[in-house]
């Protein structure tokens, strides 16, 4: 069974000498990796699952699942950047990661089990649920969509985004890349269609999208410090990411009056769903660099610039059944919080 592999890359900040970057190699993969914790107001860690809207969900019986997502992690980058509090010297240090090995049915299949597992376990929920084809043809079907997969870009890197067999694909409001074209004001954009799809089905609408990231990264950002290092980490380990989740405008929402905060919900994890397994082989691509992280990890110490390349060589039998055992846990935290606002 393959180890799960951390890859630290540091550079710290010097007066006068200039130390050279340094490679510490034998102290391969003995960290597990596990995703950054979420925090908000003072620090405080936020809890695992979030709501908002949630006054709203108390009596509603049926939902309209007009979208589901899911978007797979293709590419990570994490930077930080350091300076000297008294002094002109600084240190940077990024990493990036790509994934290999795996192919459109790998991820499309996952998605299908997904979207199963959350239709399945919305009706135990007590909800009268109705599927894209169950309304295809009134609102829905003006609703516009995209060829699936579709690539789009994100702050931390790229990412396909897959709809379940046979659904279309539908892009929303801060989406990039594929769905950049479809606006909040477009006529068939789901922010014009979806108030449509309540009117005319008397349901709640649900969007659920949910990103799966395949290396975990973390950064110690902007610092100004004395003797303070520029830090990132990656490693190995999939998690479906924080502020994943579900969308939910309410029938009880939409007939809100004045002043209505929240009257469109959602049900998001705070915190990442994360597996700490091994599901391929990590490499070191960085030019120069050390091959074969199976056997060697390592430290990049120095002054200036340091740099790391990592490409993940997965075994997709080992991916799928990771990512679909997340996605399902991931399914039931939101679940269950929907069951708890419902006061079931």
């Amino acid at each position: 069974m393959p180890h799960a592999e951390h890859v630290h890359s540091r550079c710290k900040p010097v007066a006068g000498l200039v130390l050279a970057a340094t490679l510490l190699a034998g102290i391969g993969g003995v960290h597990a990796s596990k995703p950054k914790t979420q925090r908000g107001a003072f620090g405080v860690a936020q809890q695992q699952v979030q709501t908002t809207g949630d006054k709203y969900f108390a009596g509603e019986d049926k939902v309209v699942v007009a979208s589901f997502r899911v978007a797979f992690g293709q590419e990570v980058k994490a930077s930080a950047q350091s300076s000297s509090l008294f002094g002109k010297s600084s240190a940077s240090a990024a990493m990036h990661g790509t994934l290999s090995g795996l192919d459109n049915e790998v991820w499309q299949a996952i998605t299908d089990a997904a979207h199963a597992d959350f239709l399945e376990k919305l009706k135990a929920a007590g909800l009268t649920v109705l599927e894209a084809r169950d309304v295809e043809y009134g609102a829905y079907g003006k609703l516009a969509g995209v060829s699936s997969p579709a690539a789009l870009d994100a702050d931390q890197g790229k990412l396909l985004m897959f709809a379940p067999t046979g659904a279309k694909l539908t892009m929303l409001p801060g989406d990039t890349g594929a769905g950049s074209a479809f606006s909040g004001f477009n006529a068939s954009s789901a922010v014009q269609v979806w108030p449509a799809i309540i009117r005319e089905q008397q349901a709640g609408v649900m969007s659920v999208t949910y990103y799966l990231d395949f290396l975990n990264a973390d950064s110690s950002g902007k610092t100004q410090v004395l003797g303070g290092d520029a830090e990132v980490s990656m490693g190995q380990g999939l998690s479906v990411r924080a502020g994943s989740g579900i969308g939910y405008a309410t029938l009880k929402g939409s007939q809100c009056k004045g002043y209505c905060p929240h009257a469109n919900g959602s049900i998001t994890l705070g915190q990442a769903v994360h597996s700490q397994q091994a599901y391929g082989r990590t490499e070191d691509v960085t030019k120069g660099g050390v091959n074969a992280l199976g056997a060697v990890s390592g430290l990049l110490s120095g002054r200036g610039f340091s740099r790391k390349d990592l490409q993940i060589h997965a075994d997709p039998e080992r991916y799928r059944g990771i990512s679909e055992r997340l996605l399902g846990e991931a399914n039931t935290a939101l679940i269950d919080a929907l069951r708890q606002a419902r006061g079931d």
